[in-house]
């Protein structure tokens, strides 16, 4: 069969990677310290962004007191401190950060946004997937795609492991159905592998000092009439590697879920429950 072809001329700006490598307290309730090994490690992975496409840019947002231990990427990436007087009326923690950015930058409906994590591993086969969905769904101003949870670490703890195979399971089934078909997101959405267009950024902002900022603005955006779409590629992440992690990433997120007060939320952390007493059994 052959591969469909992408009209890139058409795109006048596209894709700004925010790699939300801050420091641990813009994770909320994670406790690990700034992962300088996996940023390293994703942005040299990265393949030349120049031989997809020459718009294409890679930014690195973090900490103010964290650029200089990230000068020598900046032939890779474009380096960000957020300013420590910069103070938004709401947004906490990593919503800070993106708040900062999507200011800065000036976002346009001609900007699309790929958002990532500091371990996300990106191919580019994962890259050419953001490019023609923004060209082919022309609905679609939100997009996810499937994460895999083997770039790193992969099986070095059993348990977290199991658990996070658990969500690419989901990605594949309810995440893929809910995108594709729904065009809504009835079961949550990703952080990462998240490819949202300007104009929404700046309908919904990161204004918010909820916990899982990327649940809220799901909500946010799909009460103002957005439509979500698919990626059909895959990125790659780490899951935590040890069990106290593990349970702070789990409790800041549900956490962060109930306290949007719905009873979607309280649904989604039920099935949530119900899937983490799974793994235990």
């Amino acid at each position: 069969m052959a591969q469909p072809q992408v009209n890139y001329e058409r795109l006048q700006r596209m894709f700004k990677n925010i790699a939300a490598s801050v420091s641990s307290r813009s994770f909320g309730a994670l406790s690990r310290p700034f992962d300088i090994k996996a940023i390293n490690h994703t942005s040299r992975a990265l393949p030349d962004l120049k031989s997809i496409d020459g718009r294409l840019e890679f930014h690195i947002v973090t900490e103010e007191d964290a650029v200089s231990g990230l000068q020598h990427l900046k032939g890779l990436a474009q380096v960000h401190g957020v300013p420590s007087k910069f103070a938004p009326r709401k947004a906490k923690y990593k919503a800070r950060a993106l708040e900062w950015f999507r200011q800065k930058q000036t976002l346009t409906a001609q900007d699309w946004i790929l958002h990532v994590d500091e371990e996300t591993m990106l191919d580019h086969f994962a890259l050419r997937a953001c490019l023609e969905t923004v060209e082919t769904d022309g609905k679609a101003s939100i997009a996810q795609g499937v994460i895999l949870y083997n770039a790193r670490h992969y099986w070095k703890n059993i348990l977290t492991t199991y658990a996070d195979c658990v969500r690419t399971l989901d990605d594949f089934g309810r995440y893929q159905f809910q995108f594709n078909h729904v065009h809504r997101p009835v079961f949550g959405m990703h952080g990462a592998y998240l490819l949202i267009n300007g104009e929404v950024e700046n309908a919904v902002t990161w204004e918010t000092d909820n916990l899982t900022e990327d649940y809220w603005f799901a909500l946010q955006a799909d009460r103002l009439g957005f439509r979500f779409g698919w990626i059909p590629a895959i990125a790659r992440e780490q899951s935590p590697t040890n069990l106290w992690d593990f349970w702070q990433q789990r409790r800041r997120w549900a956490t962060g879920i109930l306290t949007v007060h719905t009873r979607l939320a309280v649904a989604f952390v039920a099935l949530w429950a119900w899937q983490s007493l799974e793994v235990v059994l």
